[in-house]
């Protein structure tokens, strides 16, 4: 069956439910087979199914230790973190597929969008719009997580990218305690702060970016992800052109994302850890707007 992608203008004024329906309970029961050779029912050593309950419906064999995180716990996070802010209308699509056993969905947030005066190579200005991506899966193809940003409008379909922001996020095994609930507060700072984190975008755009701070900014990367972010910037390049390119990069360059959201906090990080970009005084942007907490994903190797 084709993909089903996701038409960002589409969710403008609208939420979009494909799929069964998330909210259906999970039970473990005993991973059981009929033994070829004898005709008896055996019991696998180290496994267990996830079941609906409703149904009856086996989705899964996954090991003893899979730590079972539900769709409905996902998205329960993501609205509750949500619940009591000042950010308007949330349309969302919620994607479900598979019988229940994959999870994807974005929550957008129209009311915050923003138009930047970016002053970029390619354009004079930007329209950022808050978008948070969310994955799970019922039989450990997929980590749990939670990816936070924004999106730029150069591009209005998810399927093939464009420009924007992700500011970080949460990913986990499933396995042991899912701290799912941490993904909960850093989305709350996050729309919390939306409009520090542009200001700082929009000072950025009007600095440029120097080789020597360019690779003080990337110097706690993999050199070989730190060499191909050199090589793209120019003499022309501001502090936002660099930036955009390094989002990009672990956006779209990345097969892995686990290592994609690893490498855009150390990204974040380091942009924020050069003093000559950052703004004066203090207080008219913190230190650490792009906040990164990434729990339970190891770091990104040489």
């Amino acid at each position: 069956m084709p993909r089903a992608y996701v038409d960002l203008n589409d969710h403008l004024n609208q939420t979009h439910i494909h799929g069964n329906p998330a909210d259906f309970p999970l039970i473990f029961t005993p991973a059981l087979y009929k033994n070829p050779t004898t005709g008896q029912i055996e019991e696998m050593n180290n496994r267990q199914i996830v079941t609906r309950a409703d149904t009856g419906r086996a989705l899964s064999v996954v090991s003893d230790r899979y730590a079972l995180v539900s769709h409905t716990t996902v998205l329960e996070t993501i609205d509750q973190a949500i619940a009591g802010l000042d950010v308007g209308p949330v349309p969302k699509g919620i994607y479900v597929s598979g019988g229940g056993v994959k999870l994807n969905a974005i929550y957008k947030f129209p009311a915050l969008e923003r138009t930047l005066n970016v002053n970029a190579l390619d354009r004079k200005t930007d329209r950022l719009c808050p978008l948070i991506k969310v994955q799970n899966s019922l039989d450990g193809t997929s980590r749990v997580s939670v990816e936070i940003g924004a999106y730029s409008w150069v591009c209005s379909n998810l399927s093939i990218g464009g420009s924007g922001i992700w500011t970080g996020g949460f990913m986990s095994v499933h396995a042991g305690a899912v701290r799912i609930e941490a993904a909960g507060q850093q989305l709350r700072n996050f729309l919390n702060r939306f409009d520090e984190i542009l200001n700082l975008l929009a000072h950025w755009s009007g600095i440029g970016a120097s080789e020597e701070n360019h690779r003080r900014a990337l110097q706690n990367l993999p050199p070989r992800y730190a060499d191909r972010l050199l090589a793209k910037r120019s003499a022309m390049s501001s502090v936002f052109d660099i930036y955009n390119d390094a989002t990009a990069f672990a956006t779209h360059g990345l097969k892995s994302a686990q290592r994609a959201i690893q490498l855009l906090a150390e990204v974040n990080r380091g942009f924020q850890s050069v003093s000559e970009w950052m703004p004066e005084p203090r207080n008219v942007v913190k230190a650490d707007v792009l906040d990164s907490e990434i729990i339970d994903v190891e770091p990104i190797s040489a």
